[in-house]
């Protein structure tokens, strides 16, 4: 099997079909998530042994608050590996044992669903389409799609810098990290990525409801990403401003907290001579970050520019994996 085929089939099927918006199959997996949460993620103050009960109306004691968070992130951990596990397995069988062509068209299938090429550059240009009609209002729930933050805050700047974090950011999650699991590990690879990746999107921020029950889903993500978010950046980094992209992958990412997906969006936009990032609302909170990249403040037309810088990254991997299945 050529890995390129598939990945250039999926990539092409993406560009004409995009996501089916009533039988994609994460669609299934995150309703299915939603259900286990609900289900699982409970007040577990009642489940106390009796010595670290409160009475009513009391607060709890750190012994008791300790047992509490510890037994939400089992709780968080066991959802993920119930949730993740069966799927992953389910697609190694089938890469492993359906017969040709079946195995080709199943591993198209796979890179097809997991990818997400179309819908990433859909939601930006409804973003840039409705900051160009001066409908700030759609923009900002436009915007609210693509990321986790607070939007109604928002002026058009904002909505500007927020709709290309999420652009370089997912330019990673949703085409090159994809693409880099099934390079290292197949179909099953691929989907043990994204469906964590959905996970962490779901329940892995910090709001007091996912603080201990999205702990897992947000440390394995990020133990996911952490090659292909370096890959992502030397890619944005190779096809922009070189030495701005530098700057921001060595220096600017480190003042945030995280290790993987601010090092992708300080490199997009430093690569694209732009800052972005600053401070946002998250859950009702004010969450004060320091900006990203170098240049001046980016304008409508850099969403297009970074489209464009996403997708000609997703050409240099598809001719990386050209090169792969040369070589093999």
């Amino acid at each position: 099997m050529s890995v390129f085929l598939v990945v250039a089939l999926a990539l092409f099927l993406d560009r004409l079909l995009g996501d089916p918006s009533s039988y994609h199959p994460l669609r299934g997996f995150s309703r299915f998530a939603i259900l286990i949460e609900d289900n699982w993620h409970r007040n577990v103050v009642p489940f106390l042994p009796e010595h670290l009960r409160p009475p009513e109306e009391e607060p709890l004691t750190p012994e008791a608050i300790k047992v509490i968070d510890t037994t939400e992130k089992v709780k968080g951990t066991l959802a993920v590996l119930f949730l993740v596990l069966p799927f992953v397995a389910l697609a190694d069988i089938l890469s492993k044992h359906l017969v040709s062509p079946l195995d080709f068209v199943f591993n198209v299938l796979v890179m097809y669903f997991v990818i997400g090429a179309h819908n990433l550059k859909q939601h930006a240009i409804d973003v840039r389409n409705a900051l160009a009609s001066e409908n700030i209002e759609l923009a900002k729930k436009e915007v609210s799609i693509m990321i986790n933050y607070d939007t109604q805050a928002m002026n058009k700047p904002g909505v500007i810098a927020a709709c290309l974090e999420a652009i370089f950011e997912h330019g990673n999650d949703t085409i090159i990290a994809p693409i880099f699991w099934f390079v290292v590990l197949g179909a099953p690879g691929a989907v043990l990525y994204r469906l964590v990746n959905i996970l962490d999107t779901m329940w892995g921020y910090q709001s007091l409801r996912y603080k201990n029950f999205g702990w897992a889903a947000t440390k394995i993500n990020i133990v996911l990403n952490w090659v292909p978010a370096r890959l992502a950046a030397f890619t944005y980094m190779l096809l922009g401003n070189v030495k701005n992209a530098w700057l921001a992958f060595n220096e600017q990412a480190k003042t945030w907290n995280s290790p993987n997906d601010e090092l992708v969006a300080a490199t997009g936009a430093g690569a694209l001579g732009i800052q972005i990032g600053g401070d946002v609302y998250c859950h009702g909170e004010l969450k004060k970050r320091a900006a990203l990249g170098s240049g001046r403040l980016p304008d409508l037309e850099d969403i297009g520019r970074a489209n464009d810088l996403t997708e000609r990254a997703m050409i240099v991997w598809l001719v990386f994996t050209l090169i792969l299945s040369l070589l093999h």
